[in-house]
């Protein structure tokens, strides 16, 4: 299989955020989670985080993708996620995968993937639980 930060991938656009697996292997279930930082004074290095969300997806097919969440235009600081736990069908498991905001692809950035070769599917995304971060 490919690395770690090749087989999902996160994408943006104007509205979303986008998941892909873009591996040949569906995936029994995603759980991952997602925050935003911002630095608050500069002279410290004082970093302020929102509460960590996290939810689960489940059955996300080979080669396809979804629509994770709305892009708050609002929202301030930068959004974090993790990747807490792929359960792909072939058994293999992995966790703790972290996609830094520079990692969250805009699709209209040159050598980025073309979402069109690929399914969109329609998933329901589960609130596991909500922890603030210290």
């Amino acid at each position: 299989m490919k690395s770690d930060y090749e087989k999902i991938r996160l994408f943006k656009d104007e509205t979303y955020v986008y998941l892909a697996n873009m591996t040949e292997v569906d995936v029994n279930s995603l759980v991952y989670s997602t925050f935003s930082s911002q630095l608050i004074d500069d002279s410290d290095g004082t970093i302020l985080y929102s509460v960590h969300i996290f939810f689960r997806i489940e059955d996300i097919p080979a080669k396809s993708y979804l629509e994770l969440e709305n892009i708050d235009p609002y929202e301030d600081g930068s959004i974090h996620y993790i990747l807490e736990n792929i359960s792909w069908v072939n058994g293999l498991i992995e966790e703790n995968i972290i996609i830094s905001p520079r990692m969250v692809y805009g699709l209209k950035r040159t050598g980025t993937v073309d979402l069109n070769v690929f399914t969109k599917i329609i998933r329901e995304k589960a609130l596991i639980n909500e922890r603030t971060i210290s």
